[in-house]
């Protein structure tokens, strides 16, 4: 359930009262390698969203087809600035124009 496995779609959480989908991945990487680990992220948000757009999520689970997405990170350590601002703010605009909400936390 980490970002390290970039071939997989780790959690899928149906909230029927709200008809949102939820994604979830977790990040446990502190920032030292700050490329490497905006890279794995990179590649691991596009394989959510080849999940999505690709029509998996769909084949897999079709009563889900009119439900939002929502894809989640749960960060163990506090993204660097320049993450935030260089990566985790264009991608969150991205997917939104692509019609999915992408947030994060901190959390342990």
């Amino acid at each position: 359930m980490t970002i390290d496995d970039a071939t997989v779609v780790d959690v899928i959480v149906e909230d029927e009262a709200t008809a949102i989908v939820r994604l979830l991945m977790t990040d446990r990487r502190d920032w030292s390698a700050e490329h490497e680990h905006l890279r794995a992220l990179q590649d691991k948000l596009n394989r959510y969203l080849a999940f999505v757009e690709g029509g998996e999520l769909v084949a897999q689970s079709p009563h889900l087809a009119e439900c939002r997405v929502r894809i989640e990170v749960t960060f163990r350590h506090e993204p660097t600035p320049h993450a935030r601002e260089g990566f985790l703010l264009p991608a969150q605009q991205s997917i939104r124009e692509a019609g999915m909400d992408f947030v994060w936390t901190v959390g342990t």
